[in-house]
Order: C-alpha cells, then structure tokens, then sequence
C-alpha cells in the first residue's frame, strides 16, 4: 500500500528472498540458507515404514517402496 507503519520488529518470512528484500530498503540480511541434498533411490522391498534421522541425514520411505534422502 505504501503507507509507513512503526514497529519495533518485523518479520519477514519470505524465504530466500529475505536478503533482496532487506536490500531494497537499506539492511543486510545474510543468507542463512544451508546447503542441501535430495536424493531418492529406486524401490526395494524394506521394513522401514517411519522417517530414521541420523545427525547427517533423514531417511524417510515413500509410498512406492523407495527411500528419500535429505541432508
């Protein structure tokens, strides 16, 4: 609306365009985003049927037999 509103904090939950957003009006925001990794196998048979998160990565089982695989 381009009306100024006061406040003593804000929120900006926009994601990976915080930093460009913060920008624009003459604050820095680093990029807190960490890097990551997603991968999936193809389908076995395996008696995993909850998500296994080990301090490196989370083995989750998808509906068609295969694991996701995210760190």
């Amino acid at each position: 609306s381009g009306q100024a509103v006061a406040a003593d904090a804000v929120v900006v939950a926009t994601g990976p365009a915080v930093p460009d957003m913060a920008a624009k009006v003459g604050r820095r925001i680093g990029d807190g985003t960490t890097r990551a990794l997603l991968v999936f196998s193809k389908p076995i048979q395996h008696p995993l049927r909850a998500v296994l998160n080990t301090p490196r990565v989370a083995i989750r089982p998808t509906p068609n037999g295969a694991f996701a695989l995210d760190s």
